[in-house]
């Protein structure tokens, strides 16, 4: 399983580096424009993957030995929920997505195989104390980004912006 979430890592960061040189031939209004999805805009869309990634990535240095090195390279923000947009210009964005994408794959890199089938603890956003199996946790942080880089592709639709940049097998095939 470890070399499918190096991959999953891998791809994560090659696509978001596609995304991002998309979004930047956008003017700021386009990609604040309320278009719709569950997040409305692009860059609302984008804060709330980001700030999932990090919240995930503290649980996962929290939980897995080999990840505390990681911990004092987490990017800091203030935001009472997942639906705030502590970054609130794509320029803001994308320093922070570059640096969480690498750590995405450091942290995909440096969890051992025998810990994957592991159970680790962590709380919800509510508070609420949640256990879930190591793997099942990063395979949702992965699908998590697929499912809303899904959304911003169809917001590009809307305002007739070609995107196609998510293409697993052409990459890694």
């Amino acid at each position: 399983m470890k070399p499918i979430f190096e991959m999953l890592a891998a791809y994560n960061g090659t696509t978001n580096t596609e995304l991002v040189s998309i979004l930047s031939e956008l003017t700021d209004e386009d990609l604040a424009r309320k278009i719709g999805g569950f997040f409305l805009s692009i860059v609302c869309t984008l804060n709330h993957i980001l700030m999932a990634d990090i919240v995930w990535l503290r649980r996962l240095v929290h939980a897995v030995p080999e990840l505390k090195g990681l911990k004092h390279e987490l990017p800091e923000y203030q935001a009472s929920s997942l639906s705030d947009t502590p970054w609130p210009t794509f320029p803001m964005i994308r320093p922070v997505r570059d640096l969480v994408d690498g750590q995405l794959v450091d942290a995909a890199t440096a969890i051992p195989e025998a810990s994957l089938t592991e159970r680790i603890t962590y709380r919800n956003t509510r508070g609420e104390k949640q256990e879930k199996t190591l793997s099942v946790v990063l395979l949702h942080v992965f699908n998590h980004q697929t499912h809303h880089r899904g959304q911003i592709a169809l917001m590009l639709d809307e305002l007739g912006v070609e995107n196609d940049y998510s293409n697993l097998i052409s990459k890694f095939g």
